[in-house]
């Protein structure tokens, strides 16, 4: 008997995906008669590789994740499929055997259809295929685009590493501050003791995000939590010496196809360290320092997509305006979530990422440039003019042994590799380790080895890294681009004398050909889409030199005003983005 489209939950689902929604409600009705429904728990493969293509599945609730065999190791992972989307489609089209294992990451429940069914079906109403082959055809669109995928679409579990954590208390918080952007439950086992499987369709189907709160240890409702998420936020208690999460014991999904971020909840007051012994549990995406409220609000930015992410290029003294864009943005009231850079950026970068205020920037600046420069200690130039040695002293005193991921704002700074010949992004490691490296501009600075490994200036091949946060996927990117837009020239070649050339006034110095040269290949990334950012400043410095450390304070003071008078434009552009945000 056909079912009523009032009552019938099959047929409200059909309706949605694409091969179907085009059609009358009674076509709808007359289809699902044929549909079967069925429920496959986590790691359930669903669909062989090589196998027939006997089928056409709809998944209702839950996840599948597709792989590819491969000629030797594990099969590869290549794609997610969510509720409302259909799989099986292309062999049902082609006739040909499948082209790929398709297994559920969590719980799901999906509707099928036979291919007998579906030929007979798609005789009567052509346009069925046209609907399938755009399916299709989106779905290799994403495959082959660079973005990343979003970590955070349905339901994740937060999974605490010690019982004694508040983990209801900060999954409150939490999903408060996710409920700013979308509609958000948060699901514990006294909540979900006794429910049926409907109960977890329903609220997924009901809400943007569903947060499950799971238990320290590896209980029945732990693994019900970890089946039905999609992605994970592991909790531990910063101060502890990292362990084995031991709720994770029995889970065997494999970690790439499950987005996993760390948080480490702090005390006020504790310092932050020992970073590196949590990271190496796990293959995290993300990690997070969670102080209090303010750091909570920072995590539901970045696992909505809304975190902003500053990029600061290189440029000499002309960096020292990076300064006054961020206290400008501060002052504005615009959060900083990921920062970083390159060169001169990476400094400012490091500065950000510490949170250091306003004095302790300007304090640092002029203990180190208004004397004797940190680059004026010249050597024979066997590898580079400068010994290096003022400088790498300089960024000990100011950076010491903290190490990037124990800094409080994500952070990464951009190197140029020269051993593997392209770019190389920090984010662990000593930071003043890294910001050596990616400010070695080469045969001015001698460039910083490790493992074996030669590093120097990252602006030899991208002097404006936008491309690492877009890579990030956390949310808009505002870049500081203090490039001088003056013309390289000189209006006097170097003067002859019997000692060799020797530079004439208005001709440049070796420093600056030497600068020139290093990052006239960066350039030509600039106006590359995956570079350009949401927000794209560009103080006006006027005619302040790659050398011209002594301007600080009126360096500063032009980019606070510049960004300043540009605060509406730069909201605007961001709320375009960030539609759910209130300045």
């Amino acid at each position: 008997m056909p079912r009523e489209a009032s009552d019938n939950l099959w047929v409200a689902l059909i309706s949605k995906v694409a091969p179907f929604s085009y059609l009358a409600e009674d076509e709808i009705i007359e289809i699902a008669d044929s549909f079967t429904w069925f429920t496959a728990l986590g790691g359930k493969t669903i669909i062989h590789q090589g196998d027939p293509s006997d089928e056409l599945f709809i998944v209702v609730s839950g996840a599948l994740g597709v792989y590819i065999r491969t000629d030797s190791g594990p099969d590869r992972f290549v794609g997610r499929i969510g509720p409302g989307e259909t799989v099986g489609e292309m062999g049902l089209i082609s006739g040909e055997p499948r082209s790929a294992t398709v297994r559920c990451l969590r719980d799901a429940e999906l509707l099928a259809i036979t291919k007998k069914t579906w030929d007979a079906f798609a005789e009567r109403h052509p346009g069925a295929l046209l609907a399938i082959t755009q399916t299709l055809i989106t779905r290799l669109r994403a495959a082959q685009s660079d973005q990343p995928p979003k970590p955070f679409e349905r339901s994740l579990a937060i999974i605490p590493s010690d019982p004694q954590l508040d983990i209801e208390g900060f999954a409150r918080k939490l999903v408060a501050s996710l409920s700013t952007y979308h509609s958000v439950v948060c699901v514990t086992k006294d909540v979900a003791s006794g429910r049926s499987l409907d109960f977890f369709r329903e609220i997924e189907a009901g809400h943007h995000l569903v947060v499950y709160v799971a238990e320290a240890g590896p209980s029945s409702w732990t693994q019900l939590c970890l089946r039905q998420a999609d992605s994970l936020i592991m909790v531990g208690r910063g101060a502890d010496e990292a362990h084995a999460f031991d709720a994770m014991r029995f889970d065997s999904t494999p970690e790439f196809t499950r987005p996993m971020d760390l948080v480490l909840v702090w005390a006020p007051g504790e310092t932050i360290k020992g970073t590196a012994g949590w990271l190496a549990l796990h293959d995290f995406k993300m990690h997070h320092h969670i102080r209090g409220d303010s750091d909570i609000e920072r995590l539901a930015r970045l696992m909505t997509g809304r975190a902003i992410g500053l990029v600061l290029a290189g440029g000499g003294a002309r960096g020292v305006a990076h300064v006054g864009v961020i206290w400008a943005l501060r002052d504005n009231g615009i959060p900083i979530d990921i920062v970083g850079g390159t060169s001169i950026g990476s400094i400012i970068a490091g500065m950000a990422a510490l949170e250091w205020p306003r004095e302790r920037m300007l304090h640092c600046y002029r203990d180190t440039f208004s004397g004797r420069s940190p680059l004026t200690d010249f050597t024979i130039p066997t590898v580079a003019l400068l010994a290096g040695r003022r400088l790498t002293q300089w960024l000990e005193k100011w950076y010491g042994d903290v190490a990037i991921e124990d800094l409080p704002i994500w952070f990464f700074c951009l190197s140029t590799n020269l051993t593997k010949g392209g770019p190389a992004v920090h984010t662990r490691g000593k930071i003043a380790t890294w910001i050596r490296a990616s400010i070695s501009i080469p045969g001015i600075l001698p460039p910083l080895i490790d493992d074996g490994q030669i590093y120097v200036d990252g602006g030899v091949i991208n002097n404006m890294p936008v491309d690492v946060v877009r890579q990030i996927g956390r949310g808009p990117a505002i870049a500081v681009d203090i490039h001088s837009d003056t013309p390289f020239t000189a209006k006097k070649e170097p003067n002859k004398s019997r000692f060799g050339w020797r530079s004439a006034p208005l001709s440049p110095s070796i420093f600056q050909l030497l600068w020139r040269v290093a990052t006239i290949n960066a350039a030509a990334t600039y106006g590359s889409a995956r570079f350009r950012p949401d927000v794209l400043l560009k103080p006006n410095l006027g005619t302040i030199g790659l050398l011209d450390w002594k301007g600080l304070e009126g360096t500063i003071g032009s980019a606070y005003e510049y960004t300043v008078a540009h605060m509406d434009e730069i909201k605007e552009k961001l709320a375009t983005t960030l539609p759910s945000r209130n300045w």
